[in-house]
């Protein structure tokens, strides 16, 4: 690593349906019908990255709804030096996945994706959890992006049970494990759309992901036998509206982190899919810690429409990028200096 910097900056986004051009799927729903529809989408990716992070370059970057050529694409436009962690290929895939892009000479390794096996009795198609290390003096920091089957019926409630579960074993594994491997202090980020609200049975039932920062330091003599990890999720913090009523100029803010544009009444409306979740030391007073004061949704001009509503892209319209806001996020990981 070439010099420990003092914050790592991360971010995770939706991108919605961002897939290159491929002259075979010009038919097809989510894909672009033409080559410059791909690059104007693209071009507003990175103006919107721009925006959120300035001259800052973030070093770890996670995406979802992203084909394996855009994400190449995109890694290769960015400003500094990028690899990418991204699953392979597995049947019946629809050319969507999880990516994270990681800057190259700052400890980061790839690890085997998170491949849910035929016993968790999900169905071919399901999306593999990518995860990536950072190595640090004394630390290692395991972060998991994610994208669960998405809400529209109940056997994809079923399915996200079980990916809770399996990335559940899987987070206990790395924090626990069963035959210590290293004196390396053990941390970790998830990263996701896990299309369930904070509030959801699931953050308390399966892969618990508590309200208030106390929580996640409290642990119980039966969790080592169910292999459950307590952790701190900070989307409750994006929870309505993120600006107070009041405020002078009264800015546009976001009310959760998706805005789902349905037909259907009971659809429609905001949603707080997108999370954060950190393990308990993360939530400590030493480093490396999350920086909370940087970290939370970002709502930029050029991903908003006129009433301040986030849009996907559309060839032709002047905004719109995607129906998901990005979740960023700062680790302090040394103090300052003397």
């Amino acid at each position: 690593m070439n010099g420990q910097p003092r914050f790592l900056y991360f971010g995770w986004w939706n991108l919605h349906n961002f897939a290159h051009f491929d002259r075979d799927r010009i038919g097809h729903r989510r894909w672009p019908k033409k080559q410059q529809d791909y690059e104007a989408k693209r071009d507003r990716i990175l103006c919107a990255l721009r925006e959120v992070f300035g001259r800052r370059k973030p070093h770890l970057l996670a995406f979802c709804e992203i084909t394996r050529e855009a994400a190449r694409d995109l890694a290769a436009r960015l400003p500094g030096e990028y690899q990418i962690a991204l699953p392979p290929r597995y049947p019946q895939e629809d050319g969507f996945h999880v990516a994270v892009l990681y800057r190259t000479g700052f400890g980061f390794t790839p690890e085997p994706p998170i491949i849910p096996s035929a016993q968790e009795d999900v169905r071919e198609g399901t999306r593999p959890m990518v995860p990536v290390h950072l190595g640090l003096p004394g630390h290692l920091i395991r972060f998991v992006a994610c994208h669960w089957t998405a809400f529209d019926n109940a056997s994809s409630r079923v399915t996200r049970e079980r990916l809770a579960d399996v990335l559940r074993r899987d987070s206990h594994a790395f924090l626990i494990p069963a035959v210590p491997v290293s004196r390396l202090t053990r941390h970790l980020v998830i990263l996701g759309d896990l299309n369930e609200e904070p509030t959801a049975a699931i953050f308390r039932e399966r892969l618990i992901g508590c309200r208030d920062r106390a929580s996640s330091h409290h642990t119980h003599w039966q969790d080592q036998g169910v292999r459950r990890i307590r952790l701190y999720n900070a989307a409750w913090r994006y929870l309505g509206e993120q600006v107070p009523h009041g405020t002078a100029g009264q800015p546009v803010g976001a009310a959760g982190t998706v805005y789902n544009d349905s037909q259907d009444a009971d659809r429609r409306g905001w949603r707080t899919f997108d999370h954060l979740l950190v393990s308990s030391e993360l939530v400590g007073d030493l480093p490396p810690y999350l920086d909370e004061g940087k970290t939370g949704i970002v709502f930029t001009p050029s991903m908003r429409d006129e009433v301040g509503i986030p849009r996907p892209f559309e060839p032709g319209n002047e905004r719109g990028v995607s129906d998901h806001l990005p979740v960023i996020g700062r680790l302090v990981l040394r103090e300052a200096g003397p």
